[in-house]
């Protein structure tokens, strides 16, 4: 495919979505759902990020590789599946995956967001072969290496915020069905800036 073609698919991926339906829920009925009143400006930025990411979710396939978790009316969590990202027990990103980075910066660079935690996590084997990295030391560096990766593509650096949770927090037993390996993941915790009359009252005095 022609790069031509690929800035065509990433430009529509990242362009304007419609919003979701008041009260969607993208994680089937394991996540929370949107409320369907009070939707503010700041709602309705989470609504539209959730739409977006969850169409480079689409775009990717691969079943799970990468999940869109809706946490509240201010907050988005997208867990991305480390075989998509690194190769086993390295920290360095796959080459091929720069479209994916694209997607994820021109939906994460926007004004309305306030904060991005990038979590680098790991299941409690133990690193094969000679790496001198343990599991922290590991979900530390891959969590670093997104960071650097999408500042690079004009996120600011700001706004984010890289920690290594190594295998302290593993999912759920319903969340990997027994496959331990699903806890070998990044996930991006997208928070929203609050809005409120106050605000926007003091926001028009100080212009």
């Amino acid at each position: 495919i022609s790069d031509d073609k690929k800035m065509k698919s990433l430009n529509s991926i990242a362009g304007a979505f419609n919003m979701m339906p008041a009260g969607a829920n993208l994680n089937e009925g394991h996540g929370v759902s949107m409320p369907s009143r009070e939707i503010g400006s700041s709602q309705a930025a989470t609504k539209r990020t959730a739409k977006n990411l969850t169409n480079v979710a689409k775009q990717l396939g691969g079943g799970d590789a990468m999940q869109v978790l809706p946490l509240d009316k201010r907050s988005v969590r997208v867990r991305l599946q480390d075989q998509i990202l690194f190769e086993p027990g390295e920290a360095k990103l796959h080459p091929n995956i720069s479209s994916l980075i694209v997607s994820l910066a021109n939906i994460l660079n926007q004004p309305e967001i306030q904060e991005i935690v990038i979590e680098g996590h790991t299941d409690r084997a133990p690193l094969q072969g000679n790496s001198t990295m343990g599991n922290w030391e590991l979900s530390a560096a891959r969590a670093m290496q997104l960071f650097l990766e999408l500042a690079k593509h004009d996120v600011p650096k700001n706004k984010m915020v890289a920690a290594g949770m190594g295998d302290t927090q593993p999912l759920p037993a319903s969340a990997t069905h027994g496959n331990q390996a699903l806890n070998r993941r990044v996930e991006l915790i997208i928070r929203f800036r609050p809005t409120s009359s106050q605000n926007s009252g003091s926001t028009a005095a100080d212009s």
